[in-house]
């Protein structure tokens, strides 16, 4: 049905025309500024955009009809591997009988038996919830609350969350019920035949279902957005379509040049969030210590491969004639263009992104060749055309990006963070370690899953199971190569279909570049470099997986290939229906396609389940593989009979052998159960693994006095064997656990061994003043001065060390002599003249002479009148010597300066006390209690005080 020359369908047809470019320069704009659209609400706006961008072009396809040309018709070996690919996806989405599944994936249905005790015969765990509802039936019995237990405190319970080692049956009354009633009943419910269908047992191949399904949408979306884009229906050549193309590539240019810009902006105003109000949920917290060039993308690495992407782009315009110059001159758009890529180039460079800094030289090396070999003199600048011109601005951008190198910024400690980042890529290779360590784990989950994979976007589920690496906070949730990813994720059928797909957009797409015209060319030719630096660096990156940089590379794509279709005429009636049935098959699809968005998108209705043992067992059944599931499983069976919490903990270490939580938690009922050796091992493998005291609640200050010594051995020997894989982190925690078991010695010695490994002088001259410390603990003076004089060796001006040198060897020595050496060479150092003061003062009282205490002390409150510490020692010299009247002064002025440091008033209540200025010792008594209610010498102070003024 062809309506053009009716007035009131061409006015439809122009808003059709508005609404697609507007919807797709929209995406182009809002994909890259919701923080990447990584998050489901943003995501999901896009794909409701794609949804109605495909009516739209529906409607506007059933207005004006096809273009005169033709029917653009994509080719067979085109479609055909990506519906292949597709068809992969959704058979990983499709439940699948065991036996079935055990012939396509042996793996995948080991997996299963693993994580599901009892599948597929019975529901997961029904053996135990079973014997449960057995003891449940007996009640609490004499023995449960016999059973010997060292209670933490409640606040240690809450803090820790340690409740495994306390047995629910203590406080209750033999024969009573184990188990609330409505707990029992849910149980009931879960081990009941009647509940279990036939497919009760049917599984996906996907081990992560919900995560592929949303990656479906989004692939789905993705290729929405390329049909609207490749083949809106617009004559080709026309002035309508050049419109169209110009306009979304110039949204595409001028969006990259905004996000460069808010990230050089970020980088020097950084405030520890992402556009300056966003905390993402991983982070925890601001962290404005850390200042990053990121812009709108929480990942630096992925900010730095957008704008590999565009930067040929942004370029093109200013160094020859394209489709998308600005109509004003050609002067104009070379300086708006030129700024723009000089912006884009800054920023990527303070991305501190290695990928991106190699991928874009790759991307750009080719372009610029190729630019000057095809396009004509006549259409290029003259930076192009002459040679001395172009090697003086060439060497103008050098200098430049020289000194950028140079320029310091906010947290660097010497030069720029470029600067440090050149010397980390010669010095160290951590960063490029992590990754070769994920590709290499990486390897035996494809031999497990060959033919169909772990399921799209399953890939940082299954990987845990596989992970050789050190647990250090945080686990991998993606292979940083997305090629090597996909495999693993989709099998050799998927990858394979994909990689036809691929190759084939790929030769068209240099087929087209090929027979451009020299202005189309040069456009075509940075669409064609800004797709390879996004395919350089997805060897060592992730970036078509946040969806900020897919749509725009799809965009980049369609737009690429456009025009490029052989058509088919439709002048026949045949053809005709033929469009008629596309359509509405097109349009059924687009309504599916949103069905499937707002139904993904609609809040889940609440299921009223009882919290604990249920909840657990449901979560299991929907993502067998998620640890933290089996966890609270045996937690929650730990609460109600040890014997049985063994068996969901043994399958959370199994599927996530690093998280140190699974073993800690075994390590602690095995103790509990009486079975020391299994303690002891699981200790010791979960701190090798995680080798951080930071991650094992166990060794934190308030519980680590419960560990037996065979226990504290095996936390040592847990260290120690991860001090030949990770060294630094691991001798840390060595040196910190040393220190809260009150292990002086051992503590000197392993922050020493620390200082030894550290990346950095700073923070090795930091953890030698740690040593030092442990060394005065025991009374060792030799020691810890030797280790101190090294500490300022590394670091001369920091005031640290030696204030702890003068303050605490040497006047403990009595040498007041060689301290006032030694601040007089820290003040040559550039150390803080403050610092050395306070220091020079406590070693004069360490050896007697409070005269030279004072007089040191003035001089440090006379150069900062507003830190509470020199008035706060002035004053208590004072009281030593029983100077109550000058002691009440300095205290007083300690308080305004500080005042909420309970200390302060506390002394000058004994101060004023003394000097009789009772009012002012009521006040201060007060303060210091106000301060401080759990101080038990305050307290009895006051009181003292008070019947001392009530008998007078």
């Amino acid at each position: 049905m062809n309506l053009r020359g009716q007035p009131g369908f061409s006015r439809l047809a122009a808003w059709c025309d508005r609404a697609v470019t507007g919807g797709l320069v929209f995406s182009v704009f809002f994909a890259p500024f919701a923080f990447g659209s990584v998050h489901p609400q943003a995501y999901g706006v896009l794909e409701v955009v794609a949804g109605l961008l495909v009516l739209v072009t529906l409607t506007r396809l059933w207005i004006s009809g096809p273009p005169r040309s033709g029917v653009p018709i994509p080719p067979r070996r085109l479609w055909v591997p990506l519906v292949g690919f597709l068809a992969v996806v959704v058979l990983q989405l499709v439940p699948l009988p065991p036996g079935l599944l055990r012939v396509v994936s042996p793996s995948t249905y080991a997996l299963y038996a693993q994580s599901l005790p009892g599948w597929p015969d019975k529901v997961p765990y029904e053996a135990s919830v079973r014997a449960l509802l057995a003891r449940d039936d007996l009640g609490v019995q004499p023995e449960d609350t016999a059973r010997p237990v060292r209670l933490p405190s409640p606040g240690e319970i809450e803090r820790y969350d340690i409740r495994t080692i306390v047995p629910d049956a203590w406080g209750r009354l033999p024969g009573e019920p184990l188990l609330e009633r409505s707990e029992r009943e849910a149980l009931e419910r879960w081990v009941d035949p009647g509940r279990r269908g036939s497919f009760a047992s049917w599984r996906t191949l996907s081990i992560d279902p919900g995560r592929t399904y949303a990656e479906l949408l989004k692939i789905l979306a993705y290729l929405l957005f390329f049909a609207v884009v490749t083949f809106y229906p617009l004559e080709p050549g026309s002035r309508e379509d050049v419109r169209f193309q110009r306009r979304l590539l110039r949204a595409v240019a001028l969006t990259a040049v905004a996000v460069a810009a808010v990230g050089l902006v970020q980088r020097f105003s950084w405030n520890g969030k992402i556009l300056w109000f966003f905390v993402p949920w991983d982070w925890g917290a601001p962290r404005p210590l850390h200042p990053q060039t990121s812009g709108p993308f929480v990942s630096r690495n992925n900010f730095g491969g957008y704008l590999a992407m565009t930067l040929p782009l942004v370029l093109v315009p200013a160094l020859a004639r394209t489709r998308i110059d600005l109509r004003r001159s050609r002067l104009v758009t070379q300086v708006v263009f030129g700024v723009g890529a000089a912006l884009c180039a800054s920023a990527l460079f303070f991305s501190l992104s290695r990928g991106a800094w190699g991928a874009v030289a790759v991307g750009l090396g080719v372009f610029l060749v190729l630019l000057v070999r095809r396009v004509p003199a006549t259409n290029l600048s003259a930076v192009l055309r002459d040679r001395r011109r172009g090697l003086g601005v060439g060497a103008a951008v050098a200098a430049v990006l020289f000194l950028l190198v140079l320029l310091p910024t906010d947290g660097a400690e010497m030069g720029s963070d470029i600067d440090r980042r050149l010397e980390e890529t010669v010095r160290s290779s951590a960063s490029w370690k992590s990754r070769v360590e994920s590709w290499r784990d990486s390897l035996p989950m494809i031999v497990d899953h060959p033919v169909m994979g772990v399921g799209l976007s399953s890939w940082g589920t299954a990987f845990p199971r596989y992970d050789e690496s050190f647990f250090l906070g945080t686990q991998a949730r993606r292979a940083h190569n997305d090629y090597l990813q996909i495999v693993a994720e989709t099998g050799l059928v998927g990858s394979l279909f994909l990689l036809g797909a691929c190759v084939i957009a790929a030769r068209r797409f240099v087929r087209i570049l090929r027979t451009r015209s020299d202005r189309a060319y040069a456009l075509q030719l940075a669409i064609a470099a800004g797709l390879l630096a996004l395919l350089v660096h997805e060897f060592v990156d992730f970036d078509l997986q946040m969806p900020g940089i897919a749509i725009t590379a799809v965009c980049l794509v369609g737009i690429g290939l456009r025009g490029g279709w052989r058509t088919r005429p439709v002048a026949s009636g045949g053809a005709s229906s033929r469009i008629r049935r596309f359509m509405a098959v097109s349009g059924v699809a687009a309504f599916s396609f949103l069905s499937l968005v707002f139904v993904q998108a609609a809040p889940q209705a609440k299921i009223e389940t009882p919290q604990g043992l249920v909840a657990a067992l449901r979560s299991i059944e929907e993502s067998p593989v998620d640890s933290p599931a089996h966890l609270g499983l045996g937690v929650g069976f730990a609460e109600v009979s040890l014997d049985l919490a063994r068996p969901p903990l043994d399958v959370a270490v199994a599927v996530n052998p690093n998280s140190p939580g699974p073993r800690d938690a075994r390590a602690v009922l095995a103790a509990q159960m009486g079975d020391r050796e299994q303690a002891r091992a699981d200790l010791e493998e979960s701190i090798f693994r995680a080798p951080s005291r930071a991650y094992h609640p166990l060794l934190s200050p308030e519980v680590v006095g419960w560990l037996s010594p065979e226990n504290r051995e095996a936390a040592e020997r847990g260290f120690r064997r991860a001090m030949d894989g990770v060294g630094y982190q691991a001798a840390v925690s060595l040196a910190d656990f040393y220190s809260i078991v009150a292990d002086h010695g051992a503590a000197a010695r392993a922050w020493q061994q620390a200082a030894d490994l550290a990346h950095r002088t700073t923070h090795a001259a930091a953890l030698l003043r740690r040593a030092a410390w442990e060394s005065l603990l025991v009374q060792d003076f030799e020691g810890a001065e030797a280790l101190l004089r090294e500490s300022i060796t590394l670091a001369p001006g920091d005031a640290h060390a030696r204030s702890i040198l003068i303050s605490r060897v040497l006047g403990e020595r009595g040498d007041l002599e060689a301290a006032r050496r030694e601040r007089e060479a820290g003040f040559e150092a550039g150390a803080d003249p403050y610092e050395m003061d306070l220091a020079f003062a406590e070693a004069a009282r360490r050896s007697g002479d409070p005269a030279i205490e004072i007089e040191n002390l003035k001089r440090a409150t006379a150069n900062r009148p507003r830190d509470v510490r020199g008035h706060y020692r002035l004053g208590l010299a004072h009281y030593r010597l029983g100077a109550y009247d000058l002691s009440s002064l300095a205290l007083q002025r300690a308080t305004r300066a500080a005042p909420d440091y309970a200390p302060a008033w506390y002394y000058l209540a004994r101060a004023a006390e003394r000097n009789y200025d009772f009012a002012l010792a009521t006040k201060a008594y007060a303060e210091a209690r106000k301060l401080d209610p759990t101080n038990a010498n305050f307290r009895q102070e006051q009181e003292r005080f008070s019947q001392r003024l009530e008998t007078s």
